[in-house]
């Protein structure tokens, strides 16, 4: 065959592979370059409190520690969850959360207390967590109801609240403008039940309306609201004829604005007792005569009055048909016995990381106290001498700021005295509620506490909410004992009457 006859072979069979290779290669190119522009995801750890940590003494006060980070050092949101339950409810669980956060960062959540996570299903209402949050629906003109009963807040245009992470409790929050900032809770009329609680954390700034007028921040009209009234130097919590009360009751103390504050109000038209608490103690109860509610249209940083807008932020807000006892208020004031989970979530504008979950434990006696001092000193004192006084003489003062049900026990010890090489042991310091040496208790030796480690023996027995015990303390030198200022830590555990330490 002459060459003018051979015959051309097709480029696909004189090279079989090139365009099976060239697709591949295209494709391996297309995913590089597309894992290239996501890039890595975050990270998370958790650093503190240590995974099956436990804290009974005390005040509950627990630091929540994360570090999150980014290799990419893209910004990040980072988000804390707390439950008490296991797995954890994200719906309920969001306690903290920070946008911008620059890759790297450690950040810290001091953990009080929790939302509420909608555990009575026959009697809540309404609860608004007001965190803005898009994965449950929510909008700018509109918060979630999370109750069973899903009366979900709406608004329209520049009425909706302005959503901000700054001056909450959980999460997020709203911020009401006092113009006229406001939510309509289900849009349809509401009959307030013949009994109820409402609970809030409440941080309220001057209302515009005046000095002499009220911020109404939740109900249906006159005869069904809360609100607050204005003060120049206090805010004052007011609820007018709430079903059970024909007249304002006002609530006056010392609340500030610009301060945030756990707030519970409770009615009940059977008994016609009104009750406010604040920071989970009970500020006020009075008895009036019982009025009818009013059936409205149910609203959230106004009521049916014009021109009397709240100002401030609002965060979880929480409605019950029945009245909360005052051992449930405080536990939504402050974190309860039990064991909860913890866990951080990171995400940048692609990827998003979850840790793994923690989780710490609170025990049966936690109670709230403040102490004044927690060192002994005693100036310069000589070699066999008895009842040398604490330095200055006064009393380190206890205080019980718990609850107005709860009753705290106080057992107390110390380190030993040193002066340079020079030691004291604990036994020499005795301790009384009295400047009256003779009638003291000598410490028992450590780590023992006075009087015994068992329940209902601590050195100060039912010391009651809100009330203080003064502790006067003296040191015995011994003989050959070498003179000097002596000093050392004080150390006291406070628990539940009856708990031990």
């Amino acid at each position: 065959m002459s060459s003018s006859e051979s015959k051309q072979r097709p480029v696909g069979k004189r090279f079989p592979g090139f365009k099976l290779s060239a697709c591949l290669l295209f494709l391996a190119f297309l995913i590089l370059l597309c894992l290239w522009s996501v890039g890595a995801a975050p990270t998370v750890a958790l650093n503190s409190p240590a995974n099956d940590a436990n804290f009974n003494y005390n005040t509950v006060n627990t630091v929540l520690n994360a570090t999150a980070s980014d290799a990419d050092s893209d910004p990040l949101t980072v988000e804390f969850f707390v439950n008490y339950t296991s797995p954890i409810n994200d719906a309920h669980a969001l306690v903290y959360k920070q946008i911008s956060v620059a890759a790297g960062s450690t950040l810290t959540y001091n953990i009080t207390s929790v939302p509420y996570n909608a555990a009575d299903t026959a009697n809540n209402w309404i609860l608004l967590h007001l965190d803005n949050r898009s994965e449950y629906g929510e909008l700018t003109t509109m918060a979630r109801d999370f109750s069973p009963r899903n009366l979900n807040a709406t608004c329209a245009g520049s009425t909706c609240p302005e959503f901000g992470y700054t001056s909450c409790k959980f999460g997020g929050c709203m911020y009401f403008d006092g113009v006229d900032d406001n939510y309509t809770i289900n849009g349809t009329s509401f009959s307030p039940p013949s009994e109820g609680t409402l609970t809030l954390w409440l941080n309220a700034s001057v209302c515009n309306a005046g000095a002499s007028k009220r911020c109404r921040f939740f109900g249906t009209g006159d005869q069904f609201e809360f609100k607050v009234l204005n003060s120049t130097i206090t805010t004052y919590l007011v609820t007018n004829e709430a079903c059970a009360v024909g007249s304002n009751i006002l609530y006056s103390s010392g609340l500030n604005y610009n301060q945030l504050y756990f707030v519970a109000l409770t009615y009940n038209t059977t008994t016609d007792v009104l009750k406010t608490y604040v920071n989970g103690v009970l500020n006020k109860q009075d008895k009036n005569a019982s009025g009818a509610c009013t059936v409205g249209v149910l609203r959230l940083g106004r009521v049916a009055i014009a021109g009397e807008y709240y100002k401030g932020y609002l965060d979880d807000v929480v409605f019950w048909n029945r009245t909360l006892t005052a051992s449930e208020i405080w536990n939504l004031y402050q974190i309860n016995n039990g064991t909860y989970d913890w866990r951080v979530n990171a995400s940048d504008a692609s990827l998003e990381t979850e840790s793994n979950s923690w989780y710490f434990t609170v025990g049966g006696n936690v109670v709230e106290t403040t102490i004044n001092a927690t060192g002994l000193a005693f100036g310069g004192i000589d070699a066999n001498t008895n009842n040398n006084p604490n330095v200055g003489g006064g009393p380190i003062r206890l205080t019980s700021t718990a609850n107005s049900n709860i009753a705290v026990d106080v057992y107390i010890n110390a380190t030993n005295m040193s002066f340079g090489a020079n030691n004291i042991t604990a036994p020499n310091i005795s301790v009384w509620t009295a400047d009256v040496a003779a009638s003291s208790t000598p410490l028992n030796q450590s780590p023992a506490y006075l009087n015994n480690s068992g329940a209902n023996q601590g050195f100060y027995e039912n010391l009651a909410a809100n009330s203080n015990v003064d502790l006067y303390f003296w040191l015995d030198v011994p003989s050959g004992q070498a003179p000097g200022a002596y000093a050392g830590s004080l150390n006291i555990r406070v628990v539940q009457d009856g708990g031990t330490p």
